[in-house]
């Protein structure tokens, strides 16, 4: 296992190269589970999405209930925000070096997960479920690195 300081030499590089990288945002151990296991190099974290995920409203959350905290970051743009159509390439073109999705991926989950039980209680449909990941791949993705 790595070192807190190799983890945070690796972690450097990733801004000393060239070119713009996407830190991902997972809302809880699962989730971060899951970015790491399809290969994104570094993770952050979201407030809001681990608020939503305990049924909170954003910065309802204390640090000690696990909301992360902010530190000090280089160049970073949050995207994943509606009507917003910058690409990687267009972000690394303009000097960004890390791109952050916020609360992004947690909100387009719950989108998901409304329009779904929407679906459920006005049309009596199940059809949602053929976006849905399947459940082998899912518990595949949790087996051990191997």
């Amino acid at each position: 296992m790595r070192t807190q300081a190799e983890k945070a030499t690796a972690f450097r590089a990733l801004h000393e190269r060239d070119g713009a990288f996407i830190i991902p945002n997972p809302w809880d151990a699962g989730t971060a589970r899951l970015l790491a296991r399809i290969g994104f190099e570094a993770l952050a974290t979201t407030s809001a999405g681990y608020a939503f995920s305990i049924g909170q409203r954003d910065n309802s959350v204390g640090r000690d209930r696990g909301g992360g905290g902010r530190g000090r970051s280089a160049v970073n743009v949050v995207m994943g925000l509606q009507g917003v159509q910058l690409g990687l390439g267009d972000l690394a073109e303009l000097g960004v070096k890390r791109v952050s999705v916020g609360s992004a991926l947690c909100r387009a989950v719950l989108g998901a997960f409304l329009r779904a039980s929407r679906e459920m209680l006005e049309q009596g449909t199940f059809s949602f479920a053929e976006d849905a990941v399947s459940f082998p791949d899912v518990s595949a993705m949790f087996e051990p690195a191997s």
